[in-house]
């Protein structure tokens, strides 16, 4: 078997089908596709397992609540497929995903293929083309820096060869964002021969409800933690501290921006500057790797050098509003 396709499912009833769907109408046929319901509540495990009743190729798994981390682990676990392919609920493939990338594997040379994605609203609309293949030609340094930092994109948009997976050995982490990062981190650093989609052919929606539009004010926090430490655990921290202090500087930035919704100014520069002492007493930011960073978290750096909190908080007010108003108009 070439692929098993690993699929955490959590409260997806209502989107779950299409996701299901794409993976089984793929041109090539030599998978199993293993869908592990994570103590839904709603009825995504019947439909789960009306699947498997009508698929042979369907493996339906169920767990109580322990996030998709673990569930990816769990089937993970079980997993039969040269190559892991990785599908969350609510995104889907185009029909010649598992072509695509058995094409550009080089005839199953690859350890690590990056899959060329689009990111979408729920409505199909599109937010931006990720354009992975513009790592390619980085050195495997670069490319771990710029994944460590999220500027290439750390989730489950790559296939994996799994005798790699197995090394990598680590894991998903049980944290709300981020779980895969330290698991992308280290599938990377071990791969030989790193191959590129040449086309677009996974789609991510950003669901209104996910991660990024809810939950406290500093999300990224408990990665960037477990990123360290893990380096440190390792002896691989001096190697990689500049692009901690990165990874730090965009956990700041993303919690300013989410500070600046309180409905007082007052209160808002409150929290942030609580939030900069804290992370200023943790990590260096004369230290950072700006190849790592894209051009907003590098002038939000500039603007906390000159202790410019107003600016922030009201640059991030209107970036709200704008992103309101063009909901409102799609």
């Amino acid at each position: 078997m070439i692929f098993s396709i690993i699929m955490p499912v959590y409260n997806a009833e209502k989107i779950l089908a299409r996701s299901i769907e794409s993976a089984l109408k793929q041109t090539l046929k030599d998978f199993e596709i293993i869908i592990v319901d994570d103590g839904s509540i709603d009825n995504s495990w019947n439909i789960i397992k009306k699947y498997e009743s009508n698929d042979k190729r369907v493996i339906a798994l169920h767990q109580d609540n322990a996030g998709p981390g673990a569930a990816r682990n769990h089937a993970i676990s079980i997993s039969r497929g040269e190559y892991i392919a990785f599908l969350d609920a609510d995104d889907y493939w185009e029909p010649d995903f598992l072509d695509t990338i058995l094409r550009v594997s080089d005839k199953k040379k690859s350890d690590l293929i990056f899959v060329e994605t689009v990111k979408e609203r729920e409505d199909g609309s599109v937010i931006k083309y990720l354009n992975v293949r513009k790592n390619r030609n980085l050195t495997k340094h670069e490319m771990i820096c710029s994944q460590m930092t999220g500027k290439m994109p750390w989730g489950m948009s790559k296939v994996i060869r799994k005798d790699l997976v197995e090394k990598a050995g680590n894991g998903f982490l049980n944290i709300n964002v981020g779980e895969e990062a330290i698991f992308s981190y280290e599938v990377l650093k071990r791969a030989q021969y790193i191959t590129f989609a040449d086309k677009v052919i996974y789609h991510y929606v950003q669901s209104n409800t996910g991660q990024h539009t809810k939950g406290n004010y500093d999300p990224w926090k408990p990665l960037v933690k477990e990123m360290k430490e893990h380096l440190l655990a390792n002896g691989e921290y001096d190697k990689y501290e500049d692009t901690i202090n990165s990874l730090a500087l965009k956990a700041l930035a993303i919690c300013i921006y989410r500070c600046s919704f309180e409905k007082t100014i007052g209160k808002s520069l409150d929290l942030i500057k609580s939030n900069y002492i804290e992370y200023k007493e943790n990590y260096d930011f004369s230290k950072i790797n700006t190849d790592a960073l894209d051009k907003n978290t590098l002038i939000i750096l500039e603007l906390l050098k000159k202790r410019q909190f107003l600016i922030l908080v009201i640059a991030s007010k209107i970036r709200k509003k704008r992103w309101h108003i063009k909901m409102k108009l799609i």
